[in-house]
């Protein structure tokens, strides 16, 4: 019982530090293509202009408070938000999945760091889907943090041994990146949308990449 509390009390920490940064992300995906400021002005209803009162800012709980309606003017907030904190929790919840499988998974720093690279390729595919899918142009500048995850997490890798003979062409993902990243920002607006569910389907991927793998090797090798 101690433990179930224990893993509960976890999975909700970790849960609502997911639901903020997809708080963050509603910010960054309405904010950047239209070149504003994330940090001013702070969140406010697009109708009345009223700011949004700390205590209603809350990812999720916010809305349901509201009942998905500006506390001001009573314009509706839409769905989407609450949405997109919900979903980034449920991927930063599900990088607890391994725990569960593997009792030294989250001993070591290689675990962590698999993980929190993981999250930011979530987030970042999946803001820059939701870019797309408003039609938008996705600025480079958005790409920038997983770039530097993708950095950091091959600069940790190299530290393992016989890494660079056995895992040689994923230093070639570094050089590809940045082009790929450059195509997804001069995708022609009619074709916006196409892209948007290919990088949805991505995101999805990446944030329980980990879990399929330890599954699989757990239904092939019972053992383990």
């Amino acid at each position: 019982m101690d433990a179930l509390l224990f893993f509960g009390i976890v999975g909700l920490w970790v849960f609502f530090f997911g639901a903020a940064f997809g708080s963050f992300l509603n910010v960054a995906v309405w904010r950047l293509p239209q070149k504003m400021a994330l940090s001013f002005p702070a969140s406010h209803c697009p109708k009345c202009g009223h700011a949004i009162r700390k205590r209603h800012n809350v990812p999720v709980l916010g809305w349901l408070m509201l009942r998905g309606k500006c506390f001001d003017c009573r314009s509706p907030i839409a769905f989407r938000y609450p949405l997109v904190e919900f979903l980034c929790g449920t991927a930063f919840l599900a990088q607890t999945f391994p725990f569960w499988l593997e009792e030294n998974f989250y001993s070591s720093y290689f675990g962590w760091m698999l993980s929190a690279a993981d999250c930011v390729f979530f987030l970042t595919a999946f803001g820059a889907a939701w870019i797309l899918w408003d039609r938008n142009q996705i600025p480079f500048l958005f790409f920038l943090p997983a770039l530097t995850g993708w950095s950091w997490l091959l600069w940790e890798l190299v530290k393992i041994p016989n890494f660079v003979q056995t895992h040689a062409l994923l230093f070639g993902a570094l050089g590809i990146l940045p082009v790929v990243f450059f195509f997804f920002t001069r995708i022609p607006k009619e074709a916006r949308r196409f892209f948007a569910v290919f990088l949805f389907l991505v995101s999805f991927f990446w944030a329980v990449k980990i879990q399929i793998i330890l599954f699989w090797i757990h239904l092939c090798h019972p053992m383990l």
